[in-house]
């Protein structure tokens, strides 16, 4: 579950318009978090593919 309202949305909203939608966590050996996703069209051949990792910001409480 997301439970940030943005990043639900992230997610919905490709799966709503009819796309598979594939994520995963790829981290290496420096805890570095790093993600990789592929998003592609169900009635058409193309993939999309991506990965990165978030930019630094202001730290939330509790983290």
């Amino acid at each position: 579950m997301v439970s940030d309202p943005h990043g639900r949305e992230v997610l919905v909203r490709p799966v709503a318009a009819r796309m598979e939608l594939g994520l995963a966590v790829v981290s290496g050996p420096y805890e570095l978090p790093v993600c990789a996703a592929c998003l592609w069209p169900e009635d058409h051949p193309v993939v999309f593919a991506g990965a990165g990792h978030p930019a630094p910001g202001p730290r939330r409480p509790g983290r």
